[in-house]
């Protein structure tokens, strides 16, 4: 249970050892093996094994207060605030300012394996960051503010900025940070467990009870994201049972009603219970018609319209589409910017009569989407990722229904548009591309399924949607390639077993690889490997190298 606490006092001891340490090391050997014990023993007092990580936990905070200076002790607390993978430039200029001595105090920080020095980053030893962790201030986030500050705009960055404002006190900026970025999510990402706990944190500091349930709302969207249903559902029905109290008091409560009608629709839809997110989306588009929000209603047809594809239910999910088509068209003669709606109707009509095995009509409202992206993108450029999205389908329409040269020529025109070309949609122009020289016999084929996978694998990582079966892309890289990448592909999959899905052996024996191989193959015996990022598969290789240094 406190195995690696004892491995760590034990290191320390190894490179200053003195008689003080010594006695503070085995008496966190003795308090572990008491713990080990009482669990083999089962025993009951449940008070005293709570107790025991703390008491060792404070003997490792003597231990680290004797091996090291003053300087490098409040350094190491100031750092084990930040999240870990810390920017060294960053962290440099920011924490200079505070203790002159930075570099020096890094060096002895790095010489007791409390950090571990990688080429562009930190990495606080787990049980040592425990430690320092447990004597933060204040202060320490508001040097981590700047910090964050500082760092590349992204939604995990702006996740921990929210955090530490929150700590700081900064109540308001936290909360605008909150919700501002809650709401641009989408799918699964890395920063909605740092979201949610600043988001629960968040309700206690508001007096305000509309504000606090907004953020209890947003807090059922990023439940949802993260597939915690029950959460979701418990904080829908909260907010919902206000505002169907408050719309009695005043009718504008009515949209939020109608939102949250909406989210429970999504939740439902999500958890596979499709009748019941169908009458909550039948009750919603009530609401929304009453109001006489046209927005609203199509928004929520399209919803229904989605909902039906996944029932196979095609002749009411194209009804849906076309009622909505009806309204944005009508519109549109007064608000040009509705076009992009209608655009966007339009290529799900495609897809639909593609589901349907309509191919004709699918090609047919796919080449007037592309029209429609065309025109919208000569005043709008932003259309153009638009433009490629509808492309790709197109491309796919006809690489599965064996046009294998009208495939390769949309392509092409895809390529055009490479700047815009969103990541999903490249992962599926990979593809698209190594089946086409796949059937043409290029051996070119196999070095586009590897880059399919890679894009593949770092969009399911990073946001949860699966754009191509990133491992059958692997797979058909393997069986195409030439020895070396045979032997990349086999060790990237190998790798993302290993790292993401458990598996606990090693990499496999493999005869022959590339550059990328080597990468891999040298992480996993901890040895420090630099990679120049030129594609999607150095990023993964980039990623995966460092997951298998963090394992050992």
């Amino acid at each position: 249970m406190f195995e690696k606490y004892v491995e760590f006092a034990r290191s320390i001891l190894e490179k200053k050892e003195n008689e003080e340490i010594r006695k503070l090391v085995e008496e966190i050997e003795d308090l572990s093996n008491k713990a080990k014990k009482m669990l083999e023993d089962e025993s009951e007092d449940v008070g005293d094994l709570i107790d025991i990580g703390p008491k060792i936990r404070e003997n490792l905070r003597k231990i680290l207060e004797l091996v090291l200076s003053k300087e490098a002790f409040e350094l190491a607390r100031c750092l084990a605030v930040l999240n870990d993978g810390i920017a060294k430039d960053v962290a440099k200029e920011v924490y200079s300012q505070m203790f002159k001595s930075y570099p020096t105090l890094i060096d002895e920080l790095t010489s007791m394996n409390i950090l571990t020095e990688r080429t562009l980053t930190l990495r606080f030893n787990e049980v040592a960051k425990e430690v320092f962790e447990d004597l933060e201030e204040r202060d320490f986030h508001k040097l981590a503010i700047e910090y964050y500050e500082k760092l590349t705009d992204s939604f995990e960055n702006r996740s921990y900025l929210a955090y530490h404002c929150l700590k700081a006190g900064e109540i308001d900026r936290a909360f605008e940070l909150f919700m501002d970025t809650a709401n641009k999510l989408y799918g699964r990402h890395p920063c909605i467990g740092t979201l949610i706990e600043v988001g629960e944190k968040l309700i206690k500091h508001m007096k305000d009870d509309d504000t606090r349930c907004r953020i209890i709302g947003t807090l059922g969207n990023l439940y949802l994201m993260s597939k915690k249903y029950n959460e979701a559902e418990t904080n829908y029905r909260t907010v919902l049972n206000y505002y169907s109290k408050k719309i009695k008091e005043d009718p504008k409560y009515a949209k939020f009603v109608a939102g949250v009608l909406n989210n429970l629709g999504n939740l439902y839809f999500a958890k596979g219970e499709l009748e019941k997110a169908e009458s909550t989306y039948i009750e919603c588009l009530r609401m929304k018609m009453d109001m006489n929000d046209e927005d609203g209603v199509v928004s929520i047809l399209l919803s229904l319209a989605d909902l039906y594809m996944a029932k196979e239910d095609y002749d009411n999910a194209e009804k849906c589409f076309h009622d909505a088509l009806r309204i944005e068209l009508r519109k549109s003669k007064e608000d040009r910017s509705k076009m992009t709606n209608v655009a966007s109707i339009v290529n799900n009509l495609g897809f639909l009569y593609s589901r349907k095995g309509d191919l004709e009509r699918a090609e047919r409202f796919y080449k007037e989407a592309i029209r429609l992206y065309s025109e919208l993108s000569k005043d709008n450029p932003e259309m153009l990722s638009n433009l490629t999205t509808v492309l790709s389908n197109l491309s796919s329409l006809y690489m599965s229904s064996g046009n294998i040269d009208e495939a390769m020529k949309v392509l092409e025109v895809i390529k055009e548009h490479w700047d815009a070309i969103p990541p999903d949609v490249k992962a599926t122009f990979y593809l698209n591309l190594a089946k086409g020289l796949e059937n043409r016999g290029d051996a070119k084929a196999a070095e586009f399924y590897l880059k399919a996978g890679a894009l593949g694998f770092m969009i399911f990582r990073n946001y949860g949607i699966t754009a191509v079966n990133f491992m059958h892309c692997l797979d058909k890289a393997e069986q195409l390639g030439d020895d070396k990448l045979k032997g990349d592909a086999k060790l990237i999959k190998s790798a993302i077993m290993k790292v993401y899905y458990g598996v606990k052996s090693g990499l496999p024996e493999v005869s022959s690889y590339g550059k990328r191989g080597e990468i891999l193959v040298k992480a996993q015996k901890g040895e420090v490997v630099n990679i120049e990022i030129n594609d999607e598969v150095d990023m993964v290789v980039y990623v995966l190298a460092n997951e298998l240094a963090m394992q050992r």
